[in-house]
Parts: structure tokens; sequence; C-alpha cells
């Protein structure tokens, strides 16, 4: 038996209706749990931040004079952080029992934070997605436990990768490498400035403590631009704020970059690119930032990444293709990846933009803006990989494009895009965060 085909226009548009007015409800029902989602969010920040004070609120106060934004724009990580520096009242150097009261408010902290990792979570569903990656990916919520300062600590910094110090001198490590090699040097930073720049690196206005950390920070900065090929800003006050406990933000971090611009030591240029709209200040060492770095270091400083790009990649001719080299390293690193720029390949004439590492993986990657490229380029890129392209893009849309001709063409391979990469909070990325978004 057959049935007759709905024709009639009124009971169409009833149907349609229906549909908009189902959608409209599911559209409202989310706005509605994203809301309460929210709003349990900033009451648990307002009792982290309680809790804080109880812990520590001399050294809370002080970051908030710092910075007027702390601790209301601070994430779970930042939490994490501050925790992890705050040595916990009623226990002994012995490791004698806490009191109750203590012990009761490391449960309710533990207790807290699963609980904002959770509603954080929750915000972030709806978020669009690529090629069914969501943009933001939130770590599952563990089971509370009792929480330690050495948990705080390991939850708080990227863990470095086994390869961090086995690499060759032109790659940099990962977030992990870099903060190993930070923290490693740090306590044998001079806190006072030599004698030839006592004159274009005052103080400050600084004093005591707070000016030989000023000093630290300014070696530190000079050290990763002038020793692990770091370029930006960006990159360097993320490492400056891990190695000090200190939100990434913070205004006091910001002084120490525009102290040594401000004094020659450092030059500074901020690159665009669109699409995607994206921007980055990047940074190299002067001709007194090289003197000051060999007296520092007593040895010559290595060419970073910008200037390698400069000298052999025509950078100033091609500043897009430039900044979304750099973007793209910047994030790989972020994300667990060593990076090197233009690396040297035997037996080709071809130079892939960088090879990116992890544990015993190495992938040549190009880094493409345009829409269409040879299909040859492709090809001698696979025999590079062992069979694989690796592309990012600029965007998802070129990114589909370009991997769609590489499948044409019968080429296996991996392809990731910047504007993606750059929607996700920075903050936010981790090791486990996903460079690749779609792979064939």
């Amino acid at each position: 038996m057959t049935y007759p085909t709905v024709t009639d226009p009124l009971t169409s548009l009833s149907l349609q209706s229906a549909r908009e007015r189902a959608h409209q409800d599911l559209v409202d029902s989310e706005r509605s749990q994203r809301q309460a989602a929210e709003r349990m969010a900033r009451e648990l920040a307002k009792v982290l931040q309680e809790v804080a004070t109880l812990f520590d609120g001399t050294r809370l106060e002080a970051l908030r004079r710092a910075d007027p934004k702390v601790p209301m724009y601070w994430t779970p990580d930042d939490w994490r952080i501050f925790f992890a520096e705050t040595p916990l009242p009623g226990v002994s150097s012995w490791g004698s029992a806490a009191s109750p009261r203590v012990t009761e408010l490391e449960r309710t902290l533990a207790e807290l934070k699963a609980h904002l990792a959770e509603t954080e979570a929750l915000v972030h569903l709806g978020t669009p997605t690529t090629e069914g990656l969501s943009v933001r990916d939130p770590q599952p919520v563990q089971p509370s436990k009792r929480w330690t300062r050495q948990d705080a600590a390991k939850q708080s910094l990227p863990a470095p990768l086994p390869v961090s110090f086995d690499l060759p001198e032109d790659v940099t490590p990962p977030l992990g490498g870099l903060l190993a090699r930070a923290r490693e040097i740090w306590s044998a930073l001079p806190t006072t400035c030599p004698a030839a720049f006592q004159k274009s690196l005052p103080g400050g206005g600084r004093s005591s403590e707070d000016l030989k950390k000023a000093y630290q920070r300014r070696w530190l900065t000079l050290y990763l631009v002038g020793g692990c090929h770091i370029n930006a800003k960006l990159e360097i006050e993320d490492l400056l704020a891990l190695v000090g406990g200190m939100a990434s933000r913070a205004g006091s971090l910001g002084r120490i970059i525009d102290d040594l611009l401000g004094a020659g030591i450092l030059i500074g240029e901020i690159a665009q690119i669109n699409p995607p709209k994206s921007s980055l200040r990047l940074l190299k060492l002067s001709p007194d930032g090289v003197r000051l770095f060999k007296i520092l270091f007593d040895r010559d400083p290595v060419e970073n990444d910008w200037e390698r790009l400069v000298r052999l990649h025509e950078g100033d001719r091609f500043p897009e293709h430039t900044l979304a080299v750099l973007i793209f390293a910047l994030h790989a690193r972020k994300r667990g990846w060593a990076t090197q720029i233009l690396p040297p390949v035997e037996g080709t004439k071809a130079v892939p933009d960088l090879a990116v590492l992890r544990g015993d993986q190495t992938l040549y990657v190009e880094v493409e803006l345009g829409q269409k490229e040879s299909p040859s380029k492709w090809r001698n890129q696979a025999k590079l990989n062992e069979g694989k392209v690796a592309l990012c893009a600029a965007t998802p849309e070129t990114r589909k494009r370009l991997a769609g001709d590489c499948r044409l063409d019968k080429l296996s391979g991996l392809a990731t895009d910047l504007e993606t990469l750059v929607k996700v909070k920075f903050k936010t990325i981790s090791e486990e965060t996903p460079l690749w978004l779609e792979e064939w």
C-alpha cells in the first residue's frame, strides 16, 4: 500500500513551526545550563579565594597589588600554582599530622578543585567543533582524593618529555623541556646588574627582594631569547610565570620585557597575519643584548627562530608566512612537541618549513597559506615522512582543500590549521591537547 505525500501548505507550515520550536527549546535549555554553570563557577572562585586568604593571605594580597586582576580571572591552573607554593599550616618539618581544622580545609579544597574543573568542562559544552574535534578539550574530572602539595605541583606544571635535554642545539624543546632548563638555571642567575648596564637597566622603583627577582627574570628572558631560540613575548611570559608561580598575564611580567625593550637590550616587532586574524610580539637580541648575554652566560647567543627564517627563508619578504611558521611552532611546543626551524635534510634540495619531534617520532611540516599547491610538493614532502604529508593550513576551509588534494593523489597524512589552533585559550593547552586535527 502506498501513502499520499503531504502537500497541504498548512500541514507543511505546521511541521516547520514545530521543528523551529524544538530547536529553540534546545537552544534555551543549553543557554540555561551554561548560565547556571557560570554562576556556580563564580561562586566556587569566591570560595577558593576565601580558602587562599586563610592559607596565605599575605602573598595573595601582594599578587593582587602587582596585578589588580588577581585572582578574579585565574584559571584552575593558576590556583594550582598558587597552592603548590603555599606552605600548609600545622605541618612540621618532621611530618607531624596537621590539626583537624587544616585537614578539613585540605579535603574541602580538593573537592572544590574537582568541582571547579567539572564546572569548567560544563561551561565549555557546546563550543564549536572542527571535524568532530572540540576546539577546547577539557581534561576529564578525576575522583576526589586528599590533596597534597606534591599533587598540586604535578598538576600545575607540565612534565618534561624524555627528549628535553637530548636534543641538537638547533632544536627547541617542548614547553616541559624549556621549563626544566629554565628552572635548572634560575637559582644561578645573578640578582644584580653588570656594571656596564646599570645605567640603562636601573631597578625601576623596585627594592629589596622585588628588585632581585626582577633582575633574575630579566636574565631568564635573555636566556630564553638568546639560548633557546624563543622569540614570542607570549611564550616567554608563559615560562616566566611557570617558573615564578605567577599568572602569565601579570603586569609585573610585562614590565620585565618592557624594561629590556626600553633599554635597547631587546628589539621587538608586532607581526600580524590575516587569515587567521592573529598577531605576536616577536623579540630578538640587539647588539647590546648580545653583549649582555655574553657577560651573563659566558658564550655567544644562538640564532632564534625568527632570525633564522629572515636569514634563510626570505622572512622579511614574506612576513605573513614567517609569522605562520612561528605561530605553528609556538603551539606545537605548548602541546608537547620539540621544534626545529628549516631543518637541513640530506638528499634533497627541498627544505621543510620546520620539523616537529616527540619521543621517537619526527615529522617534517609544510606551513601553507595558499589554497592550492603543486602535487609534486606534497609527494616530495611525503618521501621525507615515510609516505605521509604533514601540513598546516591557514583556515579549516583551506586545510580541507589541501588535504583533499593529497587524498586525490593517494597520499596519506596529517593536517591542522592556524585558525583552530589559535582559538584555543593558550593557558588551557597541555601536552594532551591535539596538534593535528585530521589524519587520513
